[in-house]
């Protein structure tokens, strides 16, 4: 009896254990598909933060360029409006429109130190998300070091906040928000990304350079 159960025990055994086989292979697979896709996902966060940073890292250089420009232009139109005033006084009374060329160059003045204000301020703003999009790429690496460049970018934000009241809340809110993520990456936790800090920040730079601010 006992020799007749042996093939069926053996047979059950081999068809057992190609079973468990099949499954770790299954499992095997399964857990490198999801390995590769969680890779692929972050290679392509990663490349799109890079095209950000190179993106605004260019317009950073185009504002520099643009806030050189405008001082020299206000430069000389500040020497022009201080060599005016001799020229009206020796001028004789038949130049009635130097009046309203002063007004005009002061308002032009005004007009491009309204712009470099601007300019210098949003740059400081895009240069606060190269900050952020380097610690993104460098959480995988050193999520401690990581953390600390992001929780460095909070000093900007706020003063830039409490200068520009039409961004001052937009820019407050982001003051818990890179706390936390912060936190979750000193933790060794560096599943979420940057990308809703990323986005207030465009957003408000935005605003800045479309929009008139109101000084407090």
């Amino acid at each position: 009896m006992l020799r007749e159960l042996l093939p069926i025990f053996s047979l059950d055994s081999v068809n057992l254990a190609r079973m468990i086989l099949k499954t770790l292979n299954l499992a095997t697979i399964l857990v490198v598909v999801w390995l590769l896709w969680q890779q692929a996902g972050m290679r392509h966060e990663q490349f799109a933060l890079h095209q950000a940073q190179a993106g605004y890292q260019g317009a950073m250089s185009s504002v520099q360029n643009t806030v050189a420009s405008l001082e020299k232009r206000q430069s000389t139109l500040e020497t022009k409006v201080n060599e005016v005033p001799p020229a009206i006084a020796a001028a004789t009374p038949a130049n009635p429109n130097h009046n309203a060329e002063i007004n005009g160059l002061k308002a032009e003045i005004a007009n491009y130190k309204g712009q470099v204000e601007r300019l210098n301020k949003t740059s400081e703003l895009k240069q606060t998300i190269d900050t952020v999009t380097d610690a993104e790429l460098s959480k995988y690496d050193d999520p401690s070091s990581a953390a600390e460049k992001l929780l460095s970018t909070k000093e900007v934000i706020w003063r830039t906040s409490t200068e520009h009241d039409a961004v001052r809340q937009t820019l407050q809110s982001l003051m818990a928000p890179i706390d936390i993520l912060a936190g979750e990456w000193n933790e060794g936790h560096t599943d979420n990304s940057v990308g809703a800090i990323h986005s207030v920040l465009t957003r408000a730079i935005t605003v800045l350079e479309s929009e008139g601010t109101t000084q407090r």
